[in-house]
């Protein structure tokens, strides 16, 4: 490997710190980072003292943070029943909600930079959400229930989905790039082209082609809980 390229595989090393967390969340945590790195971008790391980049708190305050000069990207607490606010993670520590929370702080610190890392498989192909993301990754996005909502019904190009919730093509864009870098995107598989001496919509004898007219029907509905007009952004 040339020395250009061994230096743009670097991945950045960030810290976890944790307070007033018990052994066993503490366990979890060191385990979580472990099996999360195929997912993450960057090297994570459990931390005392010094910078932090996610703070996950077991109490109700932080206490002072030796060597800490700024403050973290983000800050979490970790409660036994549900929590008010976005900036909560539930106990039992799971460990979707948990990587889910490291991509958000990646997705801040990370340039972007789509002329160095080229097209991305979800820029140009169907695509559709594979679970429902947390609220850590839905908060910095604006209509982010909306496109996660219409990304939950079936596989959508950028385009359609930009039409489909009357949202700009731009914020669609950064909300499906979080979405993919966070391991979300379920993408759609090609369909090959049909011959020419077949109907396409052609079927087994005494079927009904149905899919697309239930499949309007769903989105209309979609688009009707949503508030939004059928008429697309002009």
């Amino acid at each position: 490997m040339d020395p250009v390229t061994a230096a743009t595989t670097v991945r950045r090393r960030l810290s976890v710190l944790a307070q007033s967390v018990n052994v066993q969340d503490m366990l979890k945590v060191e385990v979580f980072l472990r099996l999360a790195q195929g997912r993450l971008r960057c090297d994570w790391q459990v931390s005392t003292t010094g910078e932090a980049h996610l703070l996950l708190l077991g109490g109700d305050e932080p206490t002072t943070i030796p060597g800490l000069l700024d403050d973290p990207v983000s800050q979490l607490q970790l409660v036994d029943g549900p929590g008010d606010g976005q900036q909560v993670l539930t106990r039992p520590l799971q460990y979707d909600a948990f990587v889910d929370a490291l991509l958000a702080v990646e997705d801040k610190l990370l340039p972007k930079s789509p002329s160095a890392t080229g097209r991305q498989p979800w820029s140009t192909g169907s695509f559709r959400l594979s679970r429902w993301p947390s609220a850590g990754l839905l908060q910095p996005h604006r209509y982010g229930v909306r496109l996660a909502t219409f990304l939950s019904v079936r596989p959508v190009t950028l385009d359609e989905l930009a039409r489909l919730c009357n949202v700009d093509s731009a914020e669609c864009a950064r909300f499906v790039d979080a979405m993919g870098h966070a391991g979300l995107l379920s993408l759609a598989a090609r369909v090959a082209p049909q011959s020419r001496g077949v109907p396409a919509a052609a079927g087994a004898p005494g079927e009904r082609s149905v899919a697309p007219a239930a499949d309007a029907g769903l989105v209309s509905r979609l688009r009707r809980t949503l508030g939004i007009s059928n008429k697309g952004s002009t």
